[in-house]
């Protein structure tokens, strides 16, 4: 999952747990951007070898503030739900999943780099064809991104991811490793 300052659709990644909040006090954060966002994904597809169409719906609240240390940290706030509908059968599996994505750490490196240390957090549940929950999960993850920030160290808006690491932590509840197409075709297939 990648979290950049002014990431949308971040929760699409099946990063998953429960969130803890650590927003700072008000005497500590200054708001930069406030922002309450919606986006949606109507499609056909072929996977998995066959015809479905999925839908998807993506709802969050974006904020960005300014801390002591004058650097910039994001919070965001995401709901999806995306099903897939078999087209030959008319069958839906779904998914439901609500996301805190947060900077936890950022960090001048003072050679016109920045280094976030940032979290995702939040349930993930899969309801089958027949209306029973296939899977819950609920994760927590922390990663790394190295950011240029073209000069502008408190200032977000001209800066550009350059990598992002795989994930160096994670806890909480998982079902381990599921395949997705082996999922879908016994749903809907």
């Amino acid at each position: 999952m990648q979290l950049t300052r002014s990431g949308r659709l971040a929760a699409l990644v099946a990063t998953l747990g429960l969130a803890v909040l650590a927003v700072p006090s008000p005497s500590q954060a200054v708001p930069i951007e406030q922002e309450h966002w919606s986006d949606s994904i109507d499609e056909i597809q072929q996977p998995c070898g066959f015809d479905i169409r999925t839908q998807a719906s993506f709802t969050g609240r974006f904020l960005l503030v300014r801390h002591g240390d004058d650097l910039a940290y994001g919070h965001e706030n995401v709901s999806v739900r995306v099903s897939y509908t078999g087209l030959a059968t008319g069958r839906t599996m779904t998914e439901f999943g609500q996301f805190h994505l947060q900077d936890l750490k950022v960090v001048d490196n003072g050679d016109g780099t920045l280094t976030i240390t940032a979290k995702a957090s939040g349930p993930h549940r899969v309801v089958g064809a027949d209306g029973k929950t296939m899977f819950i999960e609920s994760r927590s993850q922390w990663w790394t991104q190295t950011i240029d920030d073209a000069g502008t160290p408190g200032d977000p808006a001209d800066d550009e991811l350059l990598e992002s690491t795989d994930p160096f932590k994670v806890v909480g509840k998982g079902v381990g490793e599921r395949d997705f197409c082996t999922d879908l075709t016994a749903q809907v297939g």
